[in-house]
């Protein structure tokens, strides 16, 4: 079974997202978004695949520490996994 990979970097004001953000890299990246730099307005997370409940969990972290970030892309799985977890566009928890 190949090793998934997660790569996260920052171009200018975005956070970009490549590759599996699953069970497999949640850990690491966990690790990586820890300290996050000052200035970010974006999570890109358009080159992700694939996503799963743990990738999820983090983005939604993300966003409640990044609350004006915008979030760039819906990978394959994105809109049922917030719609599972009643998230809103920022994944925030939708109240309705």
């Amino acid at each position: 079974m190949p090793t998934e990979t997660l790569r996260i970097e920052r171009l200018d004001t975005a956070l970009v997202f490549t590759g599996a953000l699953n069970r497999a890299t949640v850990a690491t990246a966990w690790r990586q978004t820890s300290q996050l730099p000052p200035g970010i307005e974006q999570l890109d997370i358009r080159a992700v695949s694939p996503l799963d409940s743990t990738g999820m969990a983090l983005l939604a972290t993300l966003t409640a520490r990044l609350p004006n970030a915008q979030i760039v892309g819906q990978p394959a799985g994105f809109t049922e996994l917030r719609e599972a977890y009643r998230l809103d566009a920022q994944l925030q928890m939708s109240v309705s």
